[in-house]
């Protein structure tokens, strides 16, 4: 049997296999979604989420005309540009529950591309257990954080529609929507280059197919570089050598080893993390996800045993056509998972907490392709009925264990979001005080910061303009500063202005400089709560006058459009130093 009669033979199946949608969406709603009514706005959301969620239509419309005709966007113009639509039609709708709402049908959508997928290429079971392993996927832990579900899923929607577009030969129209992908989240472009692994058609060889698509994909990067050059897009402006050789060479190796790694490291942290509502969704996602495999069931056998006699005879020759076919997708697979990474300059290829673990995000569809290939054996060395029950269940328990770590990741967000509310309201109870140019920092000693999210860190300065609404007469908005670790060493400028780089607090480079002393209100925490510090900061043995509170009324501002989400009706009244 060729692998093109392979296909047809797996696409023309009847059957329940069609029922493995619903459970998988369902299975992703629990592991992504579970928590979503208390969970909120994270770090990038504050920069462009929200404030197109309190944007009006021209507002939106002038922003996405500028960002598509300046190739802006660091050079992801798609990107951004979906991001500020989809956020103000959050907005729209109703706000936050409803953002989380429109992230779960862009997830939807993806795993649902990718089970698609799975099934022009195995077996329906096999298929079922890749497309869990994508919907799953425990790499990369930002699925449900909203700038990623807005931004970056998008450009697997691009991929997973141009690889169906290739095995339709449908080639030129691939060619346009992986292009999108490079225009959104370009760590997803690469991927596409092992699209001709992906079946094996007869006419041209395979490696003079490979080099022609390669080459087609090669014109297409350099253009877009060309083009992110000529706009002065830094990041790429600033690769040096050797560096734009090694980097990728090592983050392929390491991202490969990570991403599939997670897929054994992620069920040790459920169990780390086990308590009564654990258990719950552990037996709850089991009972469905062994209904899913009992309607999905196998229908035919690759000859794994066939497969295990050649490897110990070191010979692949007399290999049946399906097992070639296995070994191919195998290949594919795991190519997929390296060229997940050539593009992952910024960020450390070996992260497995927080914001970071997006350096994995392309590598789900290599993943699940390799783990489709792992059922498929298995069931292929399972030559009765009842082992071959034993292997569903094997797999129903393990993806059981992959939903309750979704609730681990959501636990962090969770948390994140109940940090943040307390924050807000501590800060605008104390510093009733505010004027153009106030900097408030805060100590970080007392700060804490979930796992998988960030609470009140590096983008605290693009909140409080957001929390109230100041005079647009105000040239500088007060500004709140996470202080970074070390700060007194740096702190006091040799004019005894206090300095805000890098060395000194946790922010966007955008909002570095400089400020004077007696504009600054300075925040420590103290038995679990912020207290400020009035009248007199003690740095590195040297006293600076600071902003101290005043006494008397003070003015009042009209609530900004995040005040209902993180301070609530009313706020603390202003503590005394």
């Amino acid at each position: 049997m060729t692998s093109g009669q392979g296909f047809m033979r797996i696409k023309g199946r009847t059957g329940a296999d069609w029922l493995g949608y619903p459970i998988l969406v369902a299975a992703l709603f629990v592991a992504r979604y579970g928590h979503s009514a208390s969970m909120g706005f994270y770090e990038d959301d504050y920069t462009l989420v929200t404030r197109a969620m309190a944007s009006t239509w021209p507002e939106v419309r002038e922003f996405v005309s500028q960002l598509l005709l300046s190739f802006g966007g660091q050079g992801r113009p798609l990107q951004h540009s979906l991001v500020y639509l989809l956020s103000w039609m959050a907005g729209r709708l109703g706000g936050l529950p409803q953002a989380y709402w429109i992230g779960w049908g862009i997830l939807t959508l993806n795993a649902s591309l990718a089970y698609g997928l799975l099934r022009r290429l195995f077996d329906p079971a096999a298929a079922f257990a890749g497309a869990l392993a994508f919907a799953l996927f425990g790499g990369d832990t930002t699925q449900a954080f909203l700038y990623h579900s807005f931004g970056l899923q998008q450009s697997l929607t691009y991929l997973l529609i141009a690889l169906h577009l290739y095995l339709s030969d449908r080639r030129v129209l691939s060619y346009v929507f992986v292009l999108g992908s490079l225009l959104s989240y370009e760590t997803a472009f690469p991927v596409f280059l092992a699209a001709p692994l992906l079946a094996q058609r007869r006419g041209k060889p395979l490696l003079r197919r490979i080099a022609g698509h390669a080459a087609i994909l090669a014109a297409m990067f350099t253009a877009v570089l060309l083009l992110r050059l000529a706009t002065g897009e830094q990041r790429v402006a600033g690769l040096g050598f050797p560096a734009i050789v090694t980097v990728p060479l090592l983050h392929m190796l390491q991202g490969t080893f990570v991403s599939l790694g997670t897929y054994l490291y992620r069920p040790l942290q459920v169990f780390q993390a086990f308590d009564p509502e654990m258990a719950a969704v552990l037996a709850v996602a089991f009972v469905g996800l062994a209904a899913g495999f009992w309607l999905v069931r196998p229908v035919a056998s690759i000859p794994a045993s066939e497969l295990v006699a050649a490897l110990r005879a070191r010979s692949l020759q007399g290999l049946s056509d399906s097992t070639r076919r296995l070994l191919r997708l195998i290949g594919a697979g795991l190519l997929m998972v390296v060229l997940a990474y050539p593009l992952t300059f910024t960020i450390r290829a070996y992260a497995i907490s927080g914001r970071d673990t997006r350096v994995h995000f392309a590598a789900v569809v290599g993943a699940a392709i390799l783990w489709a290939c792992l059922a498929e054996l298995a069931y292929g060395l399972a030559l009765t009925p009842m082992k071959r029950r034993l292997v569903s269940g094997i797999l129903a328990a393990y993806f059981a264990v992959m939903v309750g770590f979704g609730f681990v990741v959501q636990r962090s967000y969770v948390q994140a979001w109940e940090l943040q509310r307390g924050f807000w309201t501590e800060v605008v109870g104390l510093c009733p005080d505010l004027t153009s140019g106030t900097v408030i920092l805060v100590d970080p000693s007392g700060l804490e910061d979930p796992r998988f999210i960030y609470a009140n860190h590096w983008n605290l300065p693009r909140v409080l303009e957001q929390v109230l609404a100041f005079p647009s007469d105000w040239e500088s908005p007060p500004r709140v500063f996470r202080l970074a670790p070390g700060w007194e060493a740096a702190l006091v400028t040799e004019g005894g202005r206090f300095l805000l780089d890098a060395s000194t607090v946790v922010a966007p480079p955008s909002l570095y400089g400089t400020v004077d002393s007696r504009q600054v209100i300075f925040l420590e925490t103290t038995g679990g709560t912020l207290r400020r510090v009035g009248g007199e900061m003690i740095v590195d043995d040297a006293a600076f006058s600071i902003r101290e509170l005043p006494q008397g009324p003070q003015p009042t501002f009209a609530p900004g459009f995040l005040y209902d989400d993180l301070v609530g009706e009313t706020a603390p009244e202003a503590a005394s130093p």
